[in-house]
């Protein structure tokens, strides 16, 4: 039999959750992309987002596979591991309400380097990245708070590159 993709099945429970316009804007304004933006502006995003339910533990996303959007979880939580060359499942976060993940800038050969994985039933809103860019233009609050987000990442990474080296030798 061929290898086909599998769809993730309908969760009963997110089938009734259907959110309000305003509950929307509400959990989207709880990703730091979007604190400082005014009601009519978040109103504008908001519907550059679509909304895709999960149920506990299919997959979101693969390792390898093409990055093409970012992703704000809206209900549930998200695990994100990485698989090892020993074909061991190494967790690296688990998200929550307001947490984005996927990537924020590709280049064409970008490919996610985790996998994502819904450990509840889950509602994602991910917005393809020309939007993001688009709003990345459009709107300078949302530009300026991923410059700060992407900026602490940096910091946190060499501070640990900093302490591996200084524990290695």
């Amino acid at each position: 039999m061929a290898n086909r993709e599998t769809i993730p099945l309908r969760n009963s429970d997110l089938e009734e959750h259907h959110c309000t316009v305003d509950l929307r804007k509400q959990k989207l304004r709880m990703s730091p992309f979007f604190r400082e933006l005014s009601a009519v502006e978040l109103t504008v995003i908001e519907k550059k987002f679509s909304a895709v339910h999960f149920v506990a533990g299919d997959n979101i996303y693969f390792q390898n596979e093409r990055s093409t959007m970012m992703r704000v979880v809206m209900q549930g939580s998200i695990k994100i591991v990485r698989h090892t060359l020993e074909s061991k499942k190494e967790p690296l976060d688990m998200l929550k309400l307001g947490e984005h993940f996927g990537y924020l800038f590709t280049s064409c050969n970008d490919s996610y380097t985790e996998v994502a994985q819904a450990q509840t039933g889950a509602c994602i809103k991910p917005i393809r990245m020309r939007e993001l860019h688009s709003l990345l233009v459009k709107y300078s609050e949302v530009a300026q708070s991923v410059l700060n987000i992407r900026a602490d990442c940096l910091q946190s990474s060499q501070e640990q590159i900093l302490h591996l080296r200084n524990t290695a030798g």
